[in-house]
């Protein structure tokens, strides 16, 4: 009984250590997990010009969330527009949604 006391005790203490605050993510986190997008198997895209185009966004200070939000639809915009019927279109996708996830870490409600 005593050793399962202390297996649930260790166990809530390493779920609560998850529940801090989350670091803000840097622009070279940002093209790190966005140049890893892979797409199926069959698809070929080159992520590196899509993430790119997001620095702009991360090189700004940003007035509030909702602005770095904007600038990063404001990006993604013509890239869903030019990469919308070939291999690229979830590579655009996936490049707005970190940008979004690092507007979220940087500009926090």
């Amino acid at each position: 009984m005593k050793r399962m006391l202390v297996t649930v005790l260790a166990l809530a203490a390493l779920a609560s250590a998850g529940c801090g605050p989350v670091k803000p993510m840097t622009e070279a986190e940002f093209k790190g997990f966005c140049y890893q997008y892979t797409g199926s198997p069959q698809q070929s895209c080159d992520t590196i010009p899509i993430c790119d185009e997001y620095s702009m966004v991360m090189n700004m200070k940003q007035a509030s969330l909702q602005k770095c939000l904007d600038e990063c639809n404001a990006v993604y915009a013509p890239q869903g527009r030019q990469y919308s019927f070939d291999d690229c279109a979830g590579a655009a996708q996936t490049a707005r949604d970190w940008c979004q996830r690092y507007c979220r870490t940087n500009y926090p409600q």
